[in-house]
C-alpha cells in the first residue's frame, strides 16, 4: 500500500527575476526544477536550484521562490501527502538528483502533463519511488547558497525563531545581525519578496499554527510567542489567516 499520495500538480514557467510567494497550505509541496536556476527561501534557509534539483517544503510553511537566470525557470509543483509516521510533518529537504532519480522525474512529468491535470495512480507510485530515492541520495549541502545576502537571511531567521517568546521591532533584528536596517530589509526583499515585518508576522503565524495544531491552547500560545494579552493575539492570527481562532481550531478538527 502507497504511504504516499500525491493531491494535485501545478507546471510554471516564468520570467527572470519574477518572485513567487508561496502561501500556507496543509500538505506537502515538491519543486523539481526543469529549466533556468532559482533561488528557493524557506524556514532559515536559501537553495540555489538547477535543472534536476528537486526541493520538498513541508505543510503550514511560507516559502519563496525567485528566478535568478536570464532566461527564465520552469518548474514542476507536486502538492501531496504523506501517510506515515516514518516522516515527520517538518520534514524539509533539498535533493540533487541523480542520474536514475531524474529518469523517473522525467517520467512523472510526462505523465501528469499527458494525463491532463488527472493524478493517475502511475503518477503517484513514480513519484514515490522518487521521494524515497533522493532522501536515500540525499546531500544538500552543496545546494545551500553562500552569498552575503543568503547569510543575513539565515542570520535574521535564526535570530526570530531563538526570540520566538518576545515581539521583536526591526531595528533589534538588524543591530543583532550586524547591519543597517537598509541592508536587512534588501536581503528579505530579495530573498522573499516582502518586507521583514511581512515576513516575522508570517513566521509568528506559522508557529502559532503548529503550536495549536498540537493541542496547545490559544491562550498558551499566546504567551509562548510573547504577546501581551490573548486579545492581541487573536486579532493578530484573524488579519494573518483570514479566521479566528475557534474557526481556524474547527476547521483542522482539533479539540
Amino acid at each position: 500500500m502507497s504511504f504516499l499520495k500525491v493531491l494535485w500538480y501545478s507546471n510554471w514557467n516564468f520570467s527572470n527575476t519574477y518572485i513567487f510567494e508561496g502561501k500556507i497550505k496543509n500538505s506537502f509541496e515538491a519543486n523539481i526544477i526543469t529549466k533556468g536556476v532559482v533561488e528557493f527561501s524557506a524556514k532559515d534557509k536559501v537553495f540555489r536550484l538547477c535543472p534536476g534539483d528537486m526541493v520538498v517544503c513541508p505543510p503550514n510553511t511560507y516559502h519563496c521562490t525567485r528566478v535568478v537566470s536570464e532566461e527564465g525557470a520552469d518548474f514542476t509543483a507536486i502538492h501531496f501527502n504523506i501517510n506515515s509516521t516514518d516522516f515527520e510533518n517538518n520534514f524539509f529537504g533539498c535533493f540533487r538528483l541523480s542520474y536514475h532519480s531524474a529518469m523517473l522525474s522525467k517520467v512523472l512529468i510526462e505523465e501528469i502533463t499527458e494525463q491532463g491535470g488527472v493524478v493517475t495512480d502511475i503518477a503517484n507510485n513514480v513519484f514515490e519511488a522518487l521521494f524515497l530515492r533522493c532522501i536515500r541520495e540525499s546531500d544538500d549541502t552543496a545546494l545551500v547558497s553562500k552569498n552575503s545576502s543568503a547569510t543575513i537571511y539565515r542570520d535574521a531567521i535564526n535570530f526570530m525563531n531563538e526570540n520566538m517568546g518576545v515581539i521583536l521591532s526591526v531595528p533589534e533584528i538588524a543591530h543583532n545581525c550586524g547591519i543597517c536596517e537598509t541592508t536587512l530589509k534588501n536581503a528579505f526583499k530579495h530573498h522573499t519578496g516582502k518586507s521583514v515585518k511581512k515576513f516575522y508576522s508570517e513566521l509568528k503565524t506559522e508557529k502559532a499554527i503548529e503550536l495549536l495544531c498540537e493541542g496547545i491552547n490559544a491562550k498558551e500560545v499566546a504567551a509562548t510567542l510573547g504577546f501581551s494579552t490573548l486579545s492581541y493575539f487573536s486579532q493578530f492570527f484573524k488579519r494573518e489567516t483570514g479566521c479566528t481562532i475557534r474557526d481556524f481550531l474547527k476547521q483542522n478538527e482539533i479539540s
